[in-house]
């Protein structure tokens, strides 16, 4: 269960669910040194994909390791930069729920089928930017039932 979590949190990492997260800022805020200053009620969009691929935070970051996310590397993860489902009081309501729902449907199709890659699937995957699970090649996938 544990490599499963990773894999999934691996996966949420690379492809995640919502690309960007808006915010109001509650009060006039600087950034660090660059003498920006945000006004009170200005809407702040954080790109979360952006967070996910930098390699400050993630080596390789287009790699998919899941080995990052298992519990004894999780001290190495850099808080607030792993947020598929948002953070805070404004996070995803169904992340307990849609995260149990995933690892049950990778299961149940794990033990009843292999997953192939064939010969016709772009390698690599080029993701486009700024949209959701779209790639500028194609995807084809073998399925064979288990014996």
């Amino acid at each position: 269960m544990p490599y499963l979590e990773a894999c999934v949190s691996e996966t949420l990492r690379l492809h995640n669910p919502v690309s960007a997260v808006g915010r109001i800022a509650a009060q006039d805020y600087t950034i660090g040194d660059t003498g920006i200053t945000l006004p009170k009620g200005m809407l702040v969009n954080f790109s979360i994909q952006s967070m996910h691929r930098n390699p400050d935070y993630y080596p390789e970051p287009d790699r998919w390791n899941p080995e990052r996310f298992m519990p004894y590397n999780r001290d190495k993860l850099v808080p607030y930069t792993y947020m598929p489902f948002g953070l805070g009081p404004r996070n995803c309501v169904g992340i307990r729920f849609a995260l149990m729902e995933a690892k049950t449907v990778v299961v149940s199709l794990v033990n009843r089928f292999k997953f192939i890659r064939t010969p016709k699937t772009t390698v690599p995957l080029v993701q486009t930017k700024f949209q959701f699970l779209y790639n500028t090649g194609d995807v084809y996938v073998g399925v064979e039932r288990r014996k």
